[in-house]
């Protein structure tokens, strides 16, 4: 229906912009023997020998007044209205609709048409599968007379009566943590969240034209707001939906007709007859899936290092070979077929798992306070303080969090990111990512430790509060172009780094590899290889907890944006003469040098910043800063700093 509606919409434009006259047809293969049901199957069946027949067919009957022929017949619907279109497909009435299609829907217990439960009984009759009971009756006929003695029906609305029909058939209000409500639909085990008030209206009218004559729909229209409005539908029940109490060691993923349990060692799938919790029905992601062949596996040795190997599906997984790519650090090597050291790979691969360890973590929705972090994904290659090299990937990750879960996005640059009241405000209980994008240089990630490893408390415009508990509060996705500053046990534990190498960049993206773009042209198989993927990740996860990448990368490029460039510039000419090493160096004398080269720094750099610069300074060259330098024994110096 909507296919030929939109085209015949398009034909009106054609007409109205350009002058573009066209006859619009549909149409539809006539019953035959091998009971063909599309033009394919007519070209590949009936007529898969003489395939001209169909050209022929459509000559002959485009010129009968009834447009019939011996293989198709057509409808002319080019000054057809939407409601005789529908009739096309009987999908104008209900009953109509069942009646055409009643040898495949009288073998069900009952179907939905709209929003309305129908069944067939065993007489062959067409029945509503949702009997309005006596006390659900929201409306009462009173039998008046006028002066002439005459009979006459009025009608009367029920409330109560309304509600109760209302909340027999899943509606309810569900309270928020802020305190506020929201009307709620169960069908089990999905929660839908009711936006509009006039959808619920809605529903008690196309109900009432199912089951009621026209006079009672007439007083629910001159109700209107009066009867179902937002003052009186606060009456309805408050329900607490019976939500899943996650669980450390198993994710569940939601899918259009079933549920996969993934375990450490197992993914299965079920069906949803078998589960007994409910979820948001935002959690279920509209799409089929089947289970493949493993696409990627993992061992790690004894000391510690990790191997990998694809299968046939994992090297056709467009995602998990990007992930591959962003962690290939010697790409410029494979290119110039130079030679590549063992550890360079093993770099390369502790890298992929690390990132793909840290998407399973972000898939989970149980949370452990031991292992409460962000995911913060980095630049790997080194560069000066200040200059970005982005585009290598870390956004795209982000993305993906965006399709497969509910994400809300904060703009990294925002200056008062860390004392905006608002932040979060769109923050709420189905959020389950915070993805923070593109941090600018010296962000202040320590605003965030709060949220990491405690409850998250959101304050709304409109003077509403709320705090979500830690075991219900998202994940933390951050993206950046710059190294975080920071530094100990407190940073390091609530911090989970990443790093993407720099193989795609300005001049080469994704598509130039996959010839598409992500999420939005991927068909059937890459989505469904990248719910494999994201299973998979979970096992990951599960078996190897937290593995953080490879830190020499990560660690050099902090510690040059601890230090600047103009710290730099100045310690590497400073300490190249030969006198500045290997003997002991006043502090004043040192400092008074570096503000001498750089005297604008008098103002930004104190005399214990200065030290703190100089310690990373060395740690960053491989030199030792002040070591015991004598021998107790012999009194000879045996250790040399900067």
């Amino acid at each position: 229906f909507y296919a030929a509606k939109n085209f015949k919409e398009y034909t009106v434009q054609l007409r109205n912009s350009r002058n573009i006259y066209l006859e619009v047809y549909v149409g539809n293969v006539q019953p035959n023997e091998k009971k063909d049901k599309g033009i394919d199957d007519l070209l590949s069946n009936t007529l898969k020998k003489e395939p001209e027949k169909l050209k022929e067919d459509i000559d002959t009957l485009i010129n009968e007044r009834s447009l019939t022929g011996k293989y198709i017949q057509l409808h002319k619907i080019t000054t057809w209205s939407d409601g005789k279109l529908l009739e096309l497909w009987s999908l104008h009435n209900s009953t109509e609709f069942a009646l055409r299609h009643k040898a495949i829907l009288k073998e069900l217990p009952e179907f939905r048409i709209g929003k309305h439960r129908w069944r067939f009984t065993e007489t062959g009759e067409i029945e509503s599968a949702q009997p309005i009971e006596t006390d659900e009756q929201f409306w009462e006929e009173i039998e008046k007379f006028d002066r002439e003695g005459n009979a006459r029906t009025e009608y009367k609305f029920r409330y109560e009566r309304c509600f109760r029909f209302l909340q027999n058939r899943g509606f309810s209000r569900y309270q928020k943590p802020d305190g506020e409500y929201d009307y709620i639909h169960t069908e089990h085990p999905f929660v839908r969240t009711v936006y509009k008030t006039e959808d619920i209206r809605d529903f008690v009218k196309d109900f009432t034209r199912e089951i009621a004559n026209e006079e009672v729909l007439e007083m629910l229209h001159r109700g209107g707001p009066q009867f179902l409005g937002p003052e009186k539908l606060s009456n309805l029940r408050k329900v607490e939906p019976q939500f899943e109490h996650s669980q450390r060691d198993r994710q569940l993923f939601y899918f259009s007709d079933s549920y996969w349990e993934v375990k450490r060692d197992s993914i299965v799938a079920k069906g949803y007859d078998s589960i007994t919790h409910q979820i948001w029905e935002d959690q279920r992601n509209d799409t089929p899936v089947t289970r493949t062949e493993p696409l990627i596996n993992v061992t790690r040795s004894d000391d510690g290092h990790f191997t990998y190997t694809l299968s046939k599906s994992g090297k056709e997984a467009h995602f998990l070979q990007f992930l591959i790519n962003t962690s290939n650090y010697t790409w410029r090597k494979e290119k110039s077929k130079k030679l590549i050291d063992a550890d360079e790979l093993q770099e390369n691969t502790d890298h992929l798992i690390a990132k793909l360890c840290a998407i399973g973590y972000m898939m989970m929705s149980a949370k452990d306070r031991s292992v409460s972090r962000a995911v913060v994904a980095m630049d790997g290659k080194q560069s000066e303080v200040g200059l970005s090299n982005g585009r290598s990937g870390k956004s795209i990750l982000g993305e993906m969090f965006k399709q497969v879960l509910p994400t809300i996005s904060v703009n990294g640059k925002y200056k008062e990111i860390d004392s905006d009241n608002f932040l979060w405000d769109e923050l709420d209980v189905k959020t389950k990512v915070v993805f923070i994008d593109d941090v600018r240089t010296n962000f202040p990630v320590e605003f965030l430790f709060t949220n990491i490893t405690g409850d998250w408390s959101v304050n709304y415009k409109g003077n509403r509060r709320a705090t979500f508990p830690f075991h219900q509060s998202p994940k933390i996705y951050i993206t950046t172009n710059h190294a975080l500053n920071g530094d100990g046990s407190s940073y390091n534990d609530r911090l989970w780094k990443i790093a993407f190498s720099d193989y795609y960049n300005d001049t080469h993206k994704p598509i130039d590899d996959f010839g598409t773009l992500f999420f939005d042209d991927w068909d059937f198989e890459q989505w469904n290889l990248l719910w494999n993927l994201l299973a998979e990740c979970v096992q990951l996860y599960l078996q190897f907890g937290v593995v953080q990448a490879p830190s020499d990368r990560i660690e050099n490029r902090q510690l040059r944006q601890f230090m600047g460039e103009e710290f730099i510039g100045w310690a590497e000419e400073y300490f190249s003469n030969d006198l500045h090493v290997d003997t002991r160096l006043p502090r004043k004398e040192v400092y008074d040098a570096f503000l001498e080269y750089a005297p604008e720094q008098r103002r930004w750099t104190s005399a214990t910043i200065f030290k703190k610069k100089v310690i990373k300074f060395c740690e960053w060259k491989g030199f030792l800063f002040n070591p015991q330098k004598y021998d107790p024994v012999t009194g000879q110096c045996m250790f040399f700093d900067a």
